[in-house]
């Protein structure tokens, strides 16, 4: 006979046995489900003549292996189609347990057959389905974006991006599709990640109507970036399509202050000022070349902080300063140290560094002109704080087209498009002198920066 506890123990299991076929049963029939969508899906983009432009099954399979690496709690697709992509990025989704698609696609007709196609696969639970322009609808996504797959015209590949950049989780992963076929119109992409992150072309030999070799763009934002300072990359050598304005050795194509003591000098590959130049007018450090439109890398630290300023503003998204219930304004007192990049010959234009909580990169000559309508102050105003800590380096991006203005720092846009009324058309760039000393004190926030890796590209 059988004791009785071995009976149960084969009852139990064989519960557990029962109760697990079924659930298997069900995921298999899920993913079989799934599959057949997909392959219909891309039988019915490669059928010509009208052909759907897809990413096809070895360069979807590769998106897939990323998605499923990464295990992201939002992804952002540019460029739906049909939905096929969309399909391969969801079916990770569902085995990641978590996450969700939002997909953006332009054409009404084809989101709505795109729609139709997450539906009956059984994935539309996963996915976020909008219309519109993907360049203005990835402006209105809130919270962190943890992968980004651009599929939409590689014209359209670095608008989109500038979008979420200031939402890009710090372990994000962005990869852009057809970047070989369409290789002329991604050359901009192509610089601006290159130039900020661990970024890499991988080629498919492919087997599409349109084409038989194309390539993707996969970069990743997060601990593998490429960051100033980076041993793998020399400072001050220009990347591709920009010209050196700082050749790391001495100061050729700049115009040290008369009188001044050697207080700005070049240690080790980087500008250095200790903000005590003895110079009896400008003390600001100025380039000798006039620049109309380009795009300015600088790569600037502050090496430190021993004034404290006890009036920084707190500063508002409009440009002016909060006021207590008196009317007067609210102050704090923080360790503080000041310096910028002038544009185009003029202090106005002068692109802030500072230790304040609004952050580096805004006008301060343009916030603080109360003649300027309320549109120019509020747009150089910074959107976020990207700065890092004091000893770190930091990177500008600076793009100056007539009078718009964009500032990207650390890779988060903080001034996007904003306008500079007024602004000369062409002038010299600068690094600026800030602080004084009284009695062996600091009376104002100084200039103790470094400065390396100026880049220029003239537009």
């Amino acid at each position: 006979m059988i004791p009785i506890k071995y009976t149960m123990l084969a009852i139990l299991v064989s519960a557990v046995v029962l109760a697990k076929a079924p659930a298997e049963a069900q995921s298999t029939s899920a993913n079989d489900r799934i599959q057949s969508v997909i392959e219909q899906v891309e039988k019915e983009c490669l059928a010509g003549p009208n052909y759907v432009y897809t990413v096809g099954s070895l360069r979807a399979k590769r998106l897939a292996e990323l998605v499923r690496q990464v295990k992201p709690n939002v992804v952002v697709e540019c460029g739906s189609a049909i939905g096929y992509s969309g399909l391969w990025i969801a079916r990770e989704l569902r085995s990641n347990a978590k996450g969700k698609l939002i997909t953006i696609e332009i054409d009404p007709e084809v989101a709505a057959k795109a729609r139709a196609n997450f539906r009956r696969a059984g994935l539309d639970k996963y996915i976020t389905l909008k219309v519109g322009d993907a360049r203005q609808i990835v402006k209105e996504i809130r919270g962190q974006v943890d992968f980004v797959f651009l599929d939409c015209g590689a014209e359209n590949y670095l608008p989109c991006l500038r979008g979420l950049q200031d939402r890009l989780s710090d372990d994000a992963v962005i990869v852009a599709d057809n970047v070989g076929v369409s290789a002329r119109q991604s050359v901009e992409y192509l610089d601006f990640v290159r130039s900020r992150y661990n970024s890499h072309t991988e080629w498919f030999d492919v087997d599409l109507p349109w084409g038989r070799r194309d390539a993707m763009e996969i970069t990743f934002v997060g601990a593998g970036a490429a960051s100033s300072g980076s041993e793998n990359v020399p400072d001050n050598v220009a990347p591709a399509g920009f010209t050196s304005l700082f050749n790391g050795r001495d100061f050729s194509g700049w115009k040290v202050p008369e009188g001044d003591g050697g207080h700005w000098k070049v240690i080790d590959g980087v500008i250095d000022y200790d903000a005590e130049s003895e110079a009896k007018g400008d003390k600001t450090l100025w380039g000798v070349r006039d620049f109309r439109d380009f795009v300015l890398h600088v790569d600037w630290r502050i090496k430190e902080t021993p004034y404290v300023n006890p009036r920084i503003p707190y500063i508002l998204p409009d440009g002016t300063h909060a006021r207590d219930i008196h009317g007067k304004a609210m102050t704090m007192a923080l360790p503080d140290s000041d310096s910028g990049i002038y544009l185009r010959g003029a202090g106005k234009n002068q692109v802030n560094i500072w230790c304040w909580p609004i952050g580096s990169g805004e006008f301060y000559g343009y916030r603080m002109d109360e003649k300027q309508p309320p549109h120019v102050r509020a747009g150089v105003t910074p959107r976020t704080q990207a700065d890092k800590p004091v000893g770190q380096w930091n990177r500008f991006e600076i793009t100056l087209r007539g009078d718009r203005v964009t500032v990207v720092l650390n890779g988060k846009t903080v001034i996007e498009n904003a306008q500079l009324p007024g602004i000369a058309p062409s002038g010299p760039i600068a690094l600026q002198h800030h602080g004084s000393k009284r009695g062996g004190k600091w009376t104002s926030p100084p200039s103790l920066l470094q400065f390396k890796n100026i880049f220029i590209k003239e537009l």
